[in-house]
């Protein structure tokens, strides 16, 4: 096995993609077994000289022997090349280059609204990107209307608007802005990051019932609870980011209130 010796990646420990891939280098022994160290500790430390805004958006990798750095893609590229030259070869290729390089663009200035840590002075906290923070609120509303439009089918409903799930998350936004206008562009989209994720995340919890309902039908007892079980998560999970974002408690009951006078709306067209 080819270890890349000598150098040392400095990685967001509050991030679980982060932590766990650059485990896994050290682990599978593409990194030595001090080859990583938690951006924190690096900070603390300040044993090389890099640029540590830059690496809070894009990850570093230091050569502890010319103290030279590589950012982002280019160090995971790196150290994955020292073992396997073929992805060199991949890599060279424009298009494929640039799909990953976006692709690692679009979770890093977004990892924050997936994983949320509480913003301190040695938070690797990256830089508000408002393109790619538009893209994943876009990625999160295409996959929760599929989701949500195939879920809502084990309903049988015989009212149910064709799209109906679209327009619903989006009206989310002009719902929580309202307890929101003061604040600026950047923590609101911020906010609303947090809001679409959760939608997401719940959407994600929906798929083991849409699955085995593939195989075995499942009662509609079940179907019910089981939505119920995770609407009562993601509520408990929004009421932790916005205490964690330090935003205005009224976002909760708003939020709450908002998917509860739906949620009943639609029960009381389809069953009453």
């Amino acid at each position: 096995m080819k270890t890349l010796k000598d150098h040392q990646i400095i990685y967001d420990d509050e991030c679980p993609l982060c932590n766990a891939y650059t485990s896994a280098f050290v682990k599978n022994g593409m990194l030595a077994q001090n080859g990583r160290m938690p951006y924190k500790t690096y900070v603390d430390a300040n044993e090389y000289n890099i640029d540590l805004q830059k690496s809070k958006n894009q990850i570093a990798l230091i050569n502890i022997k010319t103290g030279e750095a590589t950012y982002g893609l280019d160090s995971m590229l790196k150290i994955i090349e020292h073992r396997y030259p073929f992805v060199k070869t991949l890599f060279s290729i424009k298009f494929i280059y640039w799909f990953f390089t976006k692709l690692y663009s679009f979770i890093s200035y977004n990892r924050k609204v997936i994983a949320p840590a509480k913003l301190t002075a040695h938070t690797c906290y990256p830089d508000f990107n408002i393109k790619y923070r538009i893209a994943f609120l876009f990625f999160c509303w295409v996959v929760s209307c599929i989701i949500l439009q195939q879920y809502a089918a084990l309903f049988h409903f015989q009212h149910y608007p064709k799209y109906l799930e679209a327009f619903l998350l989006l009206l989310q936004m002009p719902n929580q802005y309202f307890f929101m206008k003061n604040k600026k562009k950047e923590a609101v989209l911020n906010y609303f990051g947090h809001l679409f994720f959760i939608s997401f995340f719940g959407c994600v919890l929906l798929l083991p019932v849409l699955i085995f309902n593939n195989y075995f039908i499942l009662p509609f007892q079940i179907i019910l609870y089981y939505f119920f079980a995770v609407l009562l998560v993601l509520i408990i999970i929004h009421i932790k980011r916005v205490a964690l974002l330090e935003l205005n408690t009224r976002l909760c009951f708003s939020w709450i209130a908002f998917r509860l006078l739906l949620l009943a709306y639609i029960l009381l067209t389809n069953y009453i």
